[in-house]
């Protein structure tokens, strides 16, 4: 099955498609990229914690930016999400932006301990970051 969204242009909007998805199961905190139904690959994650939980739906790829302008605990990079945090931590200056990062701390992958956002070894990261065009699907359920 085909994904389709739009992209804007300086004067038109043309329509694009992938075959390229990512899907989060966060109870067993795994992302499985996938092209078509056959998956592709598969990566551990770091999800957020019980007090500001990574929102669960249907997003899309919005952005790919290095992680180096963001500071440390965002790792190499970052795959920003169309998904918003509604439940971020009393404190936190990070804004409300879903994303899936590369991480300073590997320690904290396949734990629960993030504001809201997915969180990767950067090695999973590079490859995402190869691989999944913009506008792609995530889906992220329980």
């Amino acid at each position: 099955m085909q994904r389709y969204w739009l992209r804007s242009g300086s004067r038109s909007i043309a329509a694009s498609s992938t075959l390229v998805s990512l899907h989060v199961s966060l109870s067993r905190r795994v992302l499985e990229l996938r092209v078509g139904r056959r998956v592709v690959r598969r990566v551990q994650v770091g999800i957020g914690q019980p007090a500001s939980p990574t929102p669960q739906g249907r997003f899309a790829v919005t952005d790919e930016l290095s992680g180096a302008p963001y500071g440390g605990v965002y790792g190499c990079c970052i795959l920003a999400l169309s998904g918003y945090q509604t439940h971020t931590p009393p404190g936190w200056g990070g804004g409300d932006r879903v994303a899936i990062h590369g991480t300073d701390a590997p320690g904290t992958i396949g734990g629960d301990d993030s504001a809201g956002c997915l969180h990767a070894a950067d090695a999973d990261l590079r490859a995402l970051m190869r691989t999944v065009p913009l506008g792609a699907p995530v889906f992220i359920s329980a």
